[in-house]
């Protein structure tokens, strides 16, 4: 919006509230600059708090349902880490009893760009967020993108984040991109999961386990001739793996990870015309010269094609055989698992529903994310402590999470 344009809407405003003082225009004409909500059919409800005709900002006051709404024109899209030169910007607050509601948008926008909602009991705070497409500040949103975030109130440190993305533009390679976080206790994992012209690039960037592994970086992919240089982990280089430019392979997961024994563990699996190539050795001592295990062997393929979830079990049944108990295997026996889920979810062959998982949330609006969460807080809030219990080795409420699949047995809908 232009300076001049902007110095005629302040005088719209301005002029709109002494209206309103003088009884000639009701609040509703007053709160529609700043999209403040107000129901026409209790206007009596409402009464104007505060108001800067020169900002501008407002605060209005819903009596009836204990709601404060504060709005204003602003440089800041604090919830996208943003400042322009100009205001170009409008951020509402709403304080509500269940929760609060932060939601910014494009001044002569009705869309919001992105709005998020806090929820908090004693010991954890719950976020959720619903962004759509825009090209603010210096990473842009190509896509419709739902978060979840969690965390302990006294630990900052201490918290979950989840990020789901559907892209429906031609002029991207991705589909689908979803992103798992978490510290805890000291542990911290990051995980990305690509769907990528129809196949699934699964990808461990970051995990760490107290008393286990000082480190894990992985990458599967289900389709080694498509695209994903850019998907690859910070500190795996796609280089050290000649492998993957061999025209036979169809399909390829390589892990690399460091035991808290001062071991280092490598994992690289080719699915190729006739057969899967599997390669696993841990090494240790200076520079990691000295072999402690080394395999190199080969299994048959199920089917022509990229790699299936069946296949992926008859690798780590052949892992397992040769290394039984072994701390490394069983970590990436995990990721290998959460892999072949993501193919099968891709294919429509497993419906996997976790109620703190944001992709739940993507197809409805942001007031149906609200009364859902709204109404089933302390159903939320038990979710979320039976997950920080899970990570922390505390005993978990039985009849709600099965320990050994983590399957989420209380569906919120």
């Amino acid at each position: 919006m232009k300076q001049r344009e902007f110095e005629a809407l302040k005088k719209d405003v301005e002029e709109t509230y002494k209206g309103y003082t003088r009884g000639q225009n009701s609040i509703v004409d007053v709160a529609k600059y700043f999209h403040i909500p107000v129901d026409e059919d209790r206007l009596d409800d409402y009464f104007v708090e505060e108001i800067d005709c020169f900002e501008p900002l407002i605060k209005v006051v819903d009596k009836k349902k204990s709601r404060t709404y504060t709005s204003f024109f602003t440089t800041d899209a604090e919830l996208l880490n943003y400042c322009s030169k100009q205001k170009k910007f409008i951020s509402v607050r709403s304080l509500e009893v269940e929760g609060i509601k932060n939601i910014l948008y494009y001044v002569g926008d009705d869309n919001p760009i992105i709005s998020r909602m806090t929820f908090e009991n004693e010991q954890y705070t719950l976020t959720l967020e619903r962004e759509r497409e825009n090209s603010i500040g210096t990473f842009h949103n190509n896509g419709l993108r739902t978060a979840i975030h969690y965390s302990k109130k006294l630990e900052s440190q201490d918290g979950f984040h989840n990020v789901y993305v559907i892209y429906d533009k031609e002029d991207t390679l991705d589909q689908v991109l979803e992103l798992n976080s978490y510290t805890v206790d000291n542990d911290r994992q990051t995980k990305y999961s690509y769907v990528r012209c129809d196949n699934v690039i699964y990808v461990v960037n970051e995990l760490r386990r107290k008393n286990i592994c000082n480190y894990l970086q992985g990458v599967c992919l289900e389709n080694t001739n498509i695209p994903s240089r850019d998907c690859f982990p910070f500190n795996i280089n796609k280089e050290n793996y000649p492998f993957l430019k061999n025209d036979d392979v169809s399909s390829a997961m390589m892990f690399e990870i460091g035991t808290i024994d001062n071991v280092f563990h490598t994992l690289e699996v080719y699915k190729n015309k006739d057969v899967v190539n599997i390669t696993y050795h841990s090494k240790r001592g200076r520079r990691f010269r000295d072999t402690v295990v080394e395999y190199q062997y080969s299994i048959e393929n199920l089917v022509d094609g990229t790699i299936t979830s069946d296949e992926i079990q008859n690798v780590l049944s052949s892992l397992n055989e040769r290394l039984d108990n072994d701390v490394a295997m069983n970590i990436i026996s995990d990721e290998l698992n959460n892999f072949a889920t993501k193919i099968d979810i891709r294919k429509g062959m497993v419906d996997e529903f976790n109620p703190l998982d944001s992709k739940n949330f993507i197809d409805k609006s942001f007031d149906e994310i609200w009364e859902l969460v709204s109404c089933h807080r302390d159903d939320y809030f038990q979710l979320v402590d039976e997950e920080f219990k899970m990570f922390t080795n505390h005993d978990l409420l039985e009849d709600n999470v099965d320990v050994e699949t983590k399957e989420y047995k209380k569906v919120i809908k």
